[in-house]
C-alpha cells in the first residue's frame, strides 16, 4: 500500500547515503525493497520500485543496477511479461527500453536481464506449444507489440517537410478509424471482442525526433497520447524517440537513411 500510494522516487531522493558517518540509509532502504522483500512485492508495486530508480537515477547509488537486475531476474514468465508491459505504459519516457539501454551502464547487468528476458519467453513459449492450462490463460491477453510511426500513419502530415507526404487531409488530423484499428491489432484474434476496462495494452509509437534533454520533447507527445485518450484511443502508449546524430543528418544533408539505423 505505501509503494502504491507514496512518492517513492523522490523519497528515494531525499534519504541519503552518509558515508562519513557510516550510514547508508538510501541503500538499506532501496535493498530492502528491492532484494530482502520483494517476493512479497506485486508486479504492480516492482514496477513502482524501478520508476522510482530511474527517477533517482541509476548512477546516484552503487547498488542500483544490482536492484534493478534483483528485481527483474526475480520476476518470471507471465509476470516479466506484464512488468515490461506495465513499465511501457506510464505516460512519461521512463520506458523499459530505457531502463536497459540508457540507464544500466554495466555490460554485464544489461545481458543478465537480456538473458534471462530470452529464456523465460522460450519457457513461455514451450507452454504454447505443449497447450498448456496457463498457455490456455495466455491466449487471452494482450502480449504482442504493435509499433506505429506517427506522422501520416496517426495523423496526417499535410505534405508538411520533413514529417510525410499525405495532402489529403488537414496538418494533426487524426486519420479515421486508426485508433480502432490499433485497437483490435492490440486484441489479436483470440482474445475478447471489446477492450477489457482497466486493461494496460502494448501500443509502442516511434519518432524520428531526438531525445535531447530529459523528457522535453518526449512531453509534448505525452500530452497528446493523453488527449487522444479522450478520443478513444483504447490505452497509454509508449514513445521511442530517435537519436541527435540521425536526426541532424537527416534535416542537414536531406538524407533519410540514417532514420533507418536508428
Amino acid at each position: 500500500y505505501l509503494i502504491c500510494n507514496s512518492r517513492l522516487g523522490l523519497i528515494f531522493y531525499k534519504i541519503k547515503d552518509h558515508r562519513s558517518f557510516k550510514h547508508q540509509h538510501r541503500t538499506q532502504f532501496i535493498e530492502l525493497l528491492a532484494i530482502e522483500k520483494i517476493s512479497q512485492l506485486t508486479v504492480h508495486s516492482r514496477v513502482i520500485v524501478l520508476h522510482a530508480l530511474q527517477i533517482m537515477k541509476l548512477p546516484a547509488n552503487m547498488r542500483a543496477e544490482h536492484c534493478v537486475r534483483n528485481i527483474i531476474l526475480s520476476t518470471k514468465q507471465d509476470d516479466l511479461s506484464e512488468l515490461k508491459t506495465l513499465m511501457d505504459a506510464k505516460g512519461d519516457y521512463y520506458c523499459m527500453n530505457k531502463l536497459i539501454y540508457d540507464d544500466i551502464k554495466s555490460e554485464i547487468v544489461r545481458n543478465d536481464i537480456l538473458k534471462h528476458i530470452q529464456n523465460q519467453a522460450k519457457v513461455q513459449y514451450s507452454h504454447m506449444i505443449f497447450n498448456t492450462r496457463r498457455a490456455k490463460n495466455r491466449k487471452q491477453k494482450f502480449w504482442r507489440k504493435v509499433l506505429s510511426d506517427v506522422d501520416d500513419t496517426l495523423t496526417c502530415s499535410a505534405g508538411s517537410y520533413p514529417s510525410g507526404i499525405d495532402k489529403r487531409y488537414g496538418k494533426k488530423v487524426v486519420y479515421p478509424g486508426v485508433l480502432g484499428f490499433y485497437r483490435e491489432l492490440d486484441l489479436g484474434t483470440d482474445g475478447p471482442e471489446e477492450w477489457p476496462p482497466h486493461t494496460v495494452g502494448n501500443l509502442v509509437f516511434l519518432s524520428a525526433r531526438p531525445h535531447i534533454y530529459r523528457d522535453v520533447s518526449e512531453k509534448i507527445n505525452f500530452a497528446k497520447f493523453e488527449k487522444l485518450q479522450m478520443r478513444g484511443m483504447h490505452t497509454t502508449p509508449s514513445l521511442l524517440a530517435g537519436d541527435i546524430t540521425s536526426g541532424v543528418e537527416t534535416l542537414i544533408k536531406d538524407d533519410f537513411g540514417p532514420l533507418g539505423k536508428t
